[in-house]
Order: C-alpha cells, then sequence, then structure tokens
C-alpha cells in the first residue's frame, strides 16, 4: 500500500511525531523528510512518492504554493496538509489548492493513519472538527 512517503515540516519534533505514527501503521514504509517547500517540490519532482505529508506554514515555499506546484507536476499524487492553522480562510486558501485531505496537528495522533488509509484509497479526509467550522461558516 504506502511504500515511499515524504514528509514535510519545519519543525523536526514535528516530522519525528509523524514518522513515528507512520512506522506504527506501515513499519516497512519508506519515509524522508524535508524542513522547507522548496526543498519538498524538488524531492517529488526528482523521485517518486506515494504519499506527501505536508506542513502549510514553511520557510522558502509555504505549502500552498508546494501543493499548488505538485498538482501541476502530478495531480494524481496523494497529498495530506498536516497544520495547525485552522481559520477558515487558511483551510479555504488550501483546499482551493488541491490537497488529498487536511489534518489538524493537534489530531494528528488520533486521525492520521485513518486519514492516511482514506486518500490512499482515494478518497479525501477533513479533520470532523474542521467540516463541522467549515459548516458552519457558510
Amino acid at each position: 500500500m504506502v511504500k515511499h512517503i515524504l514528509i514535510a515540516d519545519d519543525h523536526s519534533m514535528m516530522r519525528q511525531a509523524i514518522l513515528g505514527i507512520v512506522k506504527d501503521d506501515w513499519p516497512d514504509a519508506i519515509c524522508h523528510e524535508v524542513g522547507d517547500g522548496v526543498r519538498l517540490l524538488e524531492r517529488v519532482t526528482q523521485e517518486k512518492w506515494d504519499l506527501v505529508l505536508s506542513d502549510i506554514s514553511m520557510p522558502g515555499m509555504n505549502g500552498i504554493e508546494a501543493l499548488s506546484a505538485i498538482r501541476k507536476f502530478d495531480p494524481l499524487l496523494p497529498v495530506l496538509i498536516i497544520s495547525i492553522h485552522m481559520e477558515n480562510r487558511y483551510v479555504v486558501r488550501v483546499l482551493r489548492s488541491g490537497p488529498s485531505g487536511f489534518v489538524i496537528k493537534s489530531r494528528v495522533q488520533d486521525e492520521l493513519a485513518t486519514a492516511i488509509r482514506m486518500v490512499m484509497e482515494g478518497k479525501s479526509y477533513l479533520s470532523p472538527e474542521m467540516a463541522i467550522r467549515m459548516g458552519n461558516s457558510h
């Protein structure tokens, strides 16, 4: 199922937490890490990935800009956004960029494995708390 995963976050502790969750469910997955959006885009365009897990707030190029570029390069690559930002304006911008899913960082421990399974099945995932907030904004 999930073989090659690229984790993009500018905080190494967050990358390690995500890596630990991934390895719990997919111990054979080969995971690589980057700390900024420029490196994320470089790795995506140079190598084959099954899944990208990316933060929004990163130096060089933010996750939304990187996601837009990734979509032009590989529209079918599953990209799961993991962010602390829950404000509707961020969520709307991210969703317009075409992610496969969106998980709130505070819910990563509880939701990441489920979100990965869903996006790898070709479905989309939105943290339930975020879906409720977005529903209330209209």
